[in-house]
This record gives structure tokens, sequence and C-alpha cells, in this order.
């Protein structure tokens, strides 16, 4: 009984609800100049970057590379709990799963997030998302016959605006970006303005900056990065 259930959920309920509902993509391709101290600092990086989102769920897909560093990230969201309240406001609760793995000639990362997501968008344009994640990281150092392991927890939280005009203001705080899984005692600040033009278009800016330390009395900028993306919507 308990296979069955779970073999209907698997091949039945999911596809139903990507496939009998709104869907929405895009494919964004993004250029990023990182400043400051570190390994990429003073680095350049292009990136892919894919989404297509249905009613109740998503997939992201990205691809990074650069001078030393590649990156691919993927990403699924599920939001089987969607409630609508008045002037179109609407809260959602669900899971999502992240695996990322980045490749350098001296090593090679594996990140994998299992948690769970709650947003909450109002009728006005506000937006308020939070994340909760439990985070497996997995180095294997060339050279060095055990890889090192780490499990800890990971947050995120995004507040935006949107705009009758198609314009996106927001602030995300978190402890990793897209293709950068840091440490619980690094946070990510992440600034970001989007305009969604009619005829398909996008474009994004957005501006990250990594403190360390930042649960100790004195923190400081590990690196920042300035991000710039031109992207099509169909």
């Amino acid at each position: 009984m308990k296979k069955s259930i779970c073999f209907m959920f698997l091949f039945f309920i999911i596809p139903q609800c990507l496939i009998f509902s709104k869907e929405n993509h895009e494919v964004f391709y993004t250029f990023t100049h990182v400043f400051d101290r570190g390994l990429e600092s003073n680095n350049n990086y292009p990136s892919l970057y894919y989404k297509g989102q249905w009613d109740k769920a998503s997939f992201t897909g990205a691809f990074q590379s650069g001078r030393d560093l590649t990156d691919i990230t993927l990403a699924a969201e599920y939001f089987p709990f969607i409630f609508t309240g008045q002037n179109n406001s609407q809260k959602k609760l669900g899971c999502d799963f992240i695996y990322h793995v980045q490749y350098h000639e001296l090593f090679c990362e594996q990140d994998f997030l299992l948690g769970t997501d709650f947003n909450w968008k109002t009728g006005s344009g506000f937006f308020l998302g939070t994340s909760f994640w439990l985070k497996y990281k997995y180095t294997d150092i060339y050279g060095i016959k055990d890889g090192i392991t780490k499990f800890e927890p990971d947050i995120s939280f995004t507040v935006a605006k949107d705009f009758s005009y198609g314009t996106r203001l927001g602030f995300t705080h978190a402890f990793h970006s897209l293709f950068r899984y840091n440490s619980a005692t690094e946070s990510v600040f992440t600034f970001f303005v989007r305009q969604d033009f009619s005829k398909g278009l996008s474009i994004k800016t957005e501006a990250d900056f990594v403190f360390t330390d930042h649960l100790a009395a004195v923190n400081h900028l590990e690196s920042s990065a300035l991000r710039f993306a031109l992207g099509v919507r169909f």
C-alpha cells in the first residue's frame, strides 16, 4: 500500500502539477566581476541561468565558468500548500532541494541542501521569502586520501517590492549565493534591481557583499561582486 502511494505521488501527482498549470520560462546571460580579496579576487565570471516556473513547482539550472573555477547549480522547488487571500495576496509553503558542484584544479566541492520555504506576496506587490536548509558539504582535495565532510544549517531571507511598471527592488541575506556556498560564519548580503519589459526582455543588476565572522564582535568584508544580466522570458 505504501509503495503504491509513493508511486502515485512521484509519477502522477507531481507531473500533473507541472503539465496542467501555467508555466513561465526565463534564460539569463550574466557577467560577474569579483572585487577584493580571496580566491576569486579581480576575476570575471560569465554564466548562463535558466528557470522554469509552474503554479506549484520550479526548476533552476545554472552554469558559471571563469579563471580557475567552474560551477554548476541545480535546484527544484515544490509548493503543495498555496493560500490565496484578499486583494490577490498569496502565501506558499513548500520544500526545495539544491545541488551545487565546483571544480578547481586542486579540489572539487559538492553541496547538497534540503529545506523548507515560505513565500508571502501581498496584493500591492510586497514580497517576503524565507528558507531553512540542512546543508551537507563534501570537499575532495586532490592528493588527500579522504575527503572533508560537513553538516551545517543554512538560511535565506528576502524582502522585495514589485512595481506595476515591471520593476522589482529587493534585498537578500543568506549564507550562500547561487554559486557560492559558504560556512555558517559567513553572510552574503545581496541587493538587486530587475526590470521586465513588455516584449519579453529583462535586465538585472545585483551587488553581493560577503562578510566573515559575522557572529563575532569584529567582522570584516571578505569579498564583493557586481553582476549584470540580460535575459528573455517566454
